[in-house]
């Protein structure tokens, strides 16, 4: 490995000379024994990162795009028109072992409907394929073009082959990066099993190695088969490092884990959404990712087209929000699980089979379908908010009754509990409803005075909130609140003096 003492020379290549590079390294890989690719995570700390930062880089260069998809939706459609960025991988300038090794990765052809037996549609003699001017081959076809600077950017080159060929292409780098995500996601199953031994060098406060991975794989399009292959390693992870992963260290990586979970949890491929549903109860196994959930959904929800408009021009809730709820509520529905584990290819008693590691937070399904409920109160709530949309500016007693449930729905996550509860005091006084913008203030005191430890908010946020609060209320209203949030801090100290 000794492209790790050349990184620097590394991030100076082109992006198509860094394919080349890593083309070869992932062939070295295949080829190595697990002995000998545990040396090269035994020598230090900073290496072993080097190794997996190698294979981050492949799978943002090799990573398959289509204009046309849409995380959300879950699309799979083929565009044969798109400026992917995978067109200069098939290059005839690759050396004779790189080219192997791609075309070993990409030999699995996707065959469209009305495919030839032979299985090659675009090696099929006819009229639209004759002329001298569009070859049979698709490398021929695009070193023809290169050389006649056609190809000068990708959109271009794309459009100048034949359709038949351009879905070849499509098909070449779809297969080819999900071979490349397989192979990365094979090593990191067998870096998770080295690592539970404590034989190698990494950093194991974090394993950081692992995370940015697994964070890498979630936020790029991956085909279906390696969402079938990746959950058992998740899960195989999970249950090797579950303490660690699940630590506070680790709240970036689990909270960027869950909005991508609640993002699978929409498409419209329901092996995928089911997928989702299962990593999602993977995820849930502590009493803190509950709540981290519940901030993540609030998220989510500015990024998910929760309605969308009907003929008669007025609001209704959308696919995406629907494909949500049902995938909240499979996620606590006991009798569908051990189906939903062995569709994802886990054993029945994956989620009950916690290991010593977790022995303190033990499954229950009675919170997971508390936990369930909780998150579909909140896409209720959101749902209902947005639904109303430009009423809510005229119609103020709708403003605050909206406000009001999502204080409510939020209500386990204390800064958003907070922020709404905010909204409901602003909309009571632009109603001039002085008293109930002052109970309104009288309850965020409330959560702003509980012990700081018990809260996600920063301990000098507490002073804010409050100086907030006095700043928003009216001098009328202002002795209410002050004697209301006295009588609440007396019964807090008198609890804790108790």
């Amino acid at each position: 490995m000794q492209i790790l003492d050349e990184m620097p020379v590394f991030y100076n290549l082109s992006a198509v000379e860094k394919r080349e590079v890593l083309a070869v390294i992932l062939q070295i890989v295949r080829n190595l024994d697990d002995a000998s690719l545990v040396k090269a995570w035994q020598q230090s700390i900073a290496r072993t990162r080097l190794f997996f930062k190698l294979l981050e880089e492949c799978l943002i260069l090799f990573e398959h795009t289509k204009p046309s998809d849409s995380m959300l939706l879950g699309c799979s459609s083929r565009s044969p028109v798109g400026d992917g960025p995978a067109s200069p991988r098939y290059s005839d300038r690759l050396s004779p072992a790189i080219n192997h090794y791609l075309s070993e990765a990409s030999r699995q052809e996707v065959r469209p409907q009305g495919t030839p037996e032979n299985g090659y549609l675009w090696q099929r003699v006819n009229s639209q394929l004759s002329s001298p001017s569009q070859p049979y081959s698709l490398r021929e076809a695009l070193a023809q073009a290169q050389s006649s600077r056609i190809g000068a950017s990708t959109q271009a080159l794309r459009e100048s082959l034949h359709p038949i060929l351009r879905q070849k292409l499509e098909l070449w780098e779809e297969n080819l990066s999900a071979a490349v995500s397989l192979q990365v996601l094979e090593i990191i199953g067998k870096f998770s099993r080295t690592a539970a031994s404590h034989s190698i060098a990494t950093d194991y406060g974090k394993l950081d190695c692992i995370t940015s991975i697994f964070m890498s794989f979630f936020s790029r399009n991956q085909p279906l088969a390696f969402w079938k292959a990746m959950f058992p390693v998740f899960n195989s992870v999970f249950e090797l490092h579950g303490a660690t992963l699940m630590a506070r260290e680790n709240d970036r990586f689990l909270k960027q884990i869950a909005f991508h979970l609640l993002r699978l949890a929409v498409f419209r491929n329901d092996n995928m959404r089911k997928r989702a549903v299962v990593g999602l109860q993977i995820l849930v196994r502590t009493a803190r990712l509950r709540v981290m959930l519940i901030i993540t959904l609030s998220e989510l929800m500015s990024d998910v087209q929760v309605t969308q408009m009907k003929s008669d021009g007025t609001l209704e809730e959308s696919g995406e929000a629907r494909r949500l709820r049902k995938s909240l509520e499979e996620m606590a529905d006991e009798s569908k699980s051990g189906n939903l584990l062995n569709e994802c290819g886990l054993p029945e008693d994956a989620l009950i089979a916690i290991p010593e590691t977790l022995a303190e937070n033990r499954w229950s399904w009675s919170e997971v379908n508390f936990l369930s409920v909780s998150l579909l109160l909140a896409l209720d709530a959101s749902l209902e908010h947005a639904l109303l949309g430009s009423v809510m500016t005229m119609d103020r007693y709708a403003a605050a009754e909206s406000f009001y449930k999502l204080a409510m729905a939020f209500a386990p996550v204390p800064d958003l509990h907070i922020m709404w509860l905010l909204h409901l005091c602003d909309a009571h006084q632009e109603m001039q409803s002085w008293a109930e913008a002052a109970e309104c203030a009288v309850a965020v005191a409330g959560v702003v005075m509980q012990p700081p430890d018990s809260l996600d908010l920063p301990t000098n946020c507490h002073c804010a909130v409050i100086g907030l609060i006095l700043f928003l209320l009216p001098p009328h209203s202002l002795f209410s609140f002050v004697s209301s949030s006295y009588v609440k801090s007396k019964s807090h100290s008198q609890e804790f003096i108790s």
